[in-house]
């Protein structure tokens, strides 16, 4: 009635065996699922650096207050932002 030793070490070195294939099947799925997750969720919104739009961010230099230049820099940042959603759109037609 009793299991041999060997039949319980073979069985019980299988169950590792097992519960070690789940646990990195596991992991990757969930890896898999939060990397599109992120990836979904965060869309890619760098600037490339153009030569205008350099010059249009250095102009901003030029005013005097900390605030100002800020406002400056977010006001060139939607124009370009807008510019490239008008372009995706009107190539989407």
């Amino acid at each position: 009635m009793n299991p041999q030793p060997s039949q319980f070490r073979l069985s019980c070195g299988r169950d590792r065996a097992l519960a070690m294939v789940a646990a990195v099947a596991t992991s990757s799925s969930l890896f898999v699922a939060l990397l599109v997750c992120f990836d979904t969720a965060s869309p890619d919104l760098w600037l490339t650096p153009s030569p205008a739009l350099m010059e249009s961010m250095a102009n901003c230099d030029h005013y005097a207050t900390r605030q100002g230049r800020e406002q400056c820099k977010q006001h060139v940042v939607f124009a370009q932002l807008a510019r490239e959603r008008q372009a995706v759109q009107l190539a989407r037609r």
